[in-house]
């Protein structure tokens, strides 16, 4: 019988870089409405966060591949590839401890990416939530693209911050507006050149680039 997840060797402390329990709930959701992530690699990390209780100040998610491929309805090589793609991106840390048969594994999320916790995520109004998940969701697609790119200075994000404030989201209307105005001057034709016209040189040959031709 495999011995329980409690009696297995754990790591001695979380890891500075794992995402905090408390922004799960919106971590999720942010996730999820990633364009770069696939369906897979979702489900894994929203796997990983169901799992991770750090009731002991510790936590992290211990299965094994098969379990985890089972539990989802995956193979086991798509939760292979899934979490080495996650961990090789940032948005997950493998932890190996010495006497353990397989490693602990925690989610992170990107500085890029504002936290909240649930109750204030709520509070929004469901327009304001929307737009606020989609430009969330949107500055962690360009962190992967950065890491794609090799640029690996990704910092993670283990603070709360502040949700936006009213209002600082632009509207749709004003971001339209802008670009007409900015497309109706790229159409403008130019402005008829005004500079004199120059004054012939009486020291100059006019026949000289017809010498020159015959040389």
């Amino acid at each position: 019988m495999p011995p329980r997840v409690f009696d297995r060797p754990k790591p001695s402390r979380r890891p500075a870089i794992a995402l905090d329990p408390r922004f799960f709930y919106v971590g999720r959701i942010v996730i999820q409405a990633s364009y770069k992530l696939t369906l897979a690699t979702k489900d894994v990390w929203q796997e990983v966060t169901t799992l991770d209780r750090p009731k002991d100040g510790i936590g992290g998610c211990f299965m094994a591949e098969d379990e985890m491929a089972s539990g989802l309805g995956l193979s086991v090589d798509t939760i292979s590839d899934a979490r080495r793609y996650l961990v090789g991106v940032g948005l997950m840390c493998k932890v190996d401890v010495p006497g353990a048969r397989g490693a602990w594994w925690f989610p992170v999320l990107p500085r890029v990416v504002e936290v909240l916790t649930r109750e204030p995520f709520s509070a929004m109004a469901p327009k304001r939530r929307r737009a606020w998940i989609r430009m969330q969701a949107d500055e962690l697609d360009r962190s992967l693209d950065d890491r794609s790119n090799g640029n690996d200075s990704m910092p993670v994000s283990r603070k709360p911050v502040p949700p936006p404030a009213r209002g600082s989201l632009e509207k749709i209307s004003d971001i339209l507006s802008r670009l007409s105005v900015v497309r109706a001057h790229n159409d403008e034709p130019p402005p008829p050149d005004e500079s004199p016209p120059d004054e012939p040189n009486e020291d100059e040959d006019p026949w000289a680039f017809e010498a020159e031709d015959f040389a």
